[in-house]
């Protein structure tokens, strides 16, 4: 419906910041449904300015129905997390170290110096050499360690969804053999 100049300044003033309130809105919406619902308030009829006797006139409102779209929160699904322990076997190789003894056996030479530093043998004073081999095993222990985290949030997704329902309207016919622009 368009409105007169003078009507559409006198609105209520709103921010330009590109966001419309909900309250700003309602402001609006009461302003301009006011003008619309009674037929005053600077509405432009469009049509030459027309006297009407308003002691004999008799006069009819119509009406229509809107939809009224909001939205609502429900659940739409649920998301677990649950930790599972797998076992699985490990193989590695290990590198590890041993002695072996190496036993060499030499012939002495009568003429060498070992030769002529004369033992003796004595069955009571024997010697015994010991000689301690040495050798590396694996040893297996186990350590835990982190090795993910898994992080879990909610974002909120803006989508649109195309709603519909029937509304009913009030149209008023006028019959009779009245000519128009006459007077009645």
């Amino acid at each position: 419906m368009p409105f007169t100049k003078a009507y559409i300044k006198d609105a209520p003033n709103i921010d330009v910041d590109g966001h419309l309130s909900v309250e700003e809105e309602q402001r609006l919406w009461d302003y301009y449904s006011s003008a619309r619902d009674t037929g005053r308030h600077g509405v432009d009829t469009g049509g030459p300015d027309v006297d009407t006797d308003t002691a004999d006139a008799d006069n009819m409102v119509a009406h229509e129905e809107r939809l009224k779209i909001g939205t609502e929160q429900r659940e739409a699904g649920q998301v677990r997390l649950r930790k599972r322990v797998r076992t699985e076997n490990q193989s590695i190789e290990v590198p590890v170290q041993r002695e072996e003894l190496v036993v060499e056996r030499e012939k002495v030479d009568p003429n060498s110096a070992d030769a002529s530093s004369a033992g003796t043998i004595d069955d009571a004073g024997r010697e015994d050499e010991v000689v301690t081999l040495r050798e590396e095993r694996p040893v297996v222990d186990k350590e835990t360690v982190a090795t993910e985290k898994v992080n879990v949030g909610k974002r909120t997704v803006q989508d649109t969804e195309t709603v519909s329902g029937e509304v009913r309207k009030e149209e008023i016919d006028v019959e009779g053999d009245a000519k128009p622009g006459a007077k009645r």
